[in-house]
């Protein structure tokens, strides 16, 4: 039996995830999702509208938000980024596309992906 749980289309939440396991998400979500335990896959078909943590996310539809896992980070070649990633090691394929700043290694895993914006010289 396996411990992985999948969401998927037509389904779309508006509001929060939290994982207790695995989780292949190929459907709309609109809010946060946490997987903290665990690893997290956006799949080809999946629309991601949120903050993103996980000790592992694997990319292969498209998130507008911040990325943060503990372990790994990989966007795959259909995989879409627009937002910051943040994690202990960053794969991107070729093909991918991300949009924001990476931030990869020990220091990166241990919080959000920064937001930072440089202030406009007067």
């Amino acid at each position: 039996m396996s411990n992985e749980f999948l969401l998927a289309r037509p389904f779309s939440i508006r509001g929060d995830v939290h994982a207790a396991s695995d989780l292949t998400i190929d459907a709309e979500v609109r809010g946060n999702v946490r997987a903290p335990q665990h690893q997290l896959t956006i799949g080809r078909h999946g629309r991601i509208r949120a903050q993103v943590h996980a000790r592992a996310v694997v990319v292969r539809g498209t998130v507008r938000g911040d990325v943060t896992a503990t372990e790994v980070v990989r966007v795959q070649e259909t995989g879409r980024v627009t937002g910051n990633i943040a994690a202990e090691r960053v794969v991107i394929a070729e093909g991918a596309r991300v949009q924001g700043r990476i931030t990869a290694g020990p220091a990166a895993a241990s919080g959000p992906a920064p937001n930072r914006r440089r202030p406009r010289p007067r």
